[in-house]
């Protein structure tokens, strides 16, 4: 074998094994959308395999044959996704879907106590927030009503009020009419 016929075998081999990598998105996306369906997460997981698997491609591309696309190491990717998705794929997809579930429910039954404390310091915080805004409020007025710096303003008002309705009977004297200001 010539060296260029051994690159070139060594660029399809490695081509292959972009297509696995390319698989192996695949079926993390999949099992992610097997918990989480609907048409976004649908959208999101194809975008992210798209964008990856072309991420992958380029970069492999660019490294190996500087950029050039040759039809073997298309056919050599396709070849690797397809094997990897017919052989390995299709017999760990139900395993990791079972056991990724196992793990949801475990660290949910973990998580649940945190969970329940956090609920029950928050009403308890809630109530005990509400009871002292009651008392405050209590407070405010007992201090508005009896305070003796509010019963001094409140004498300085009435007497700017007698002082400014004596000057307006004045006027209203003088002219016979009543003003309003």
């Amino acid at each position: 074998m010539n060296v260029d016929t051994l690159h070139q075998l060594q660029t399809a081999g490695g081509a292959l094994l972009v297509g696995v990598i390319i698989g192996m998105m695949y079926e993390g996306l999949r099992i992610l959308r097997h918990f989480r369906s609907g048409a976004v997460m649908q959208f999101i997981c194809d975008f992210v395999l798209i964008v990856g698997a072309a991420v992958v491609s380029v970069q492999y591309y660019r490294y190996t044959s500087d950029g050039q696309i040759r039809w073997f190491c298309v056919l050599s990717q396709l070849l690797g996704l397809i094997l990897y998705c017919r052989l390995v794929g299709r017999f760990l997809f139900a395993p990791i879907c079972r056991l990724s579930a196992k793990i949801g429910k475990l660290l949910r039954w973990m998580v649940f106590p945190f969970v329940w404390v956090m609920r029950l310091l928050g009403k308890t915080l809630n109530l005990a927030v509400k009871f002292a805004e009651k008392k405050l409020k209590k407070c405010f007025i007992f201090i508005k009503k009896y305070s003796i710096i509010n019963k001094s303003k409140a004498s300085e008002r009435k007497t700017k009020e007698r002082n400014e309705t004596n000057g307006k009977e004045d006027r209203t004297q003088e002219y016979g009419t009543r003003f309003y200001h």
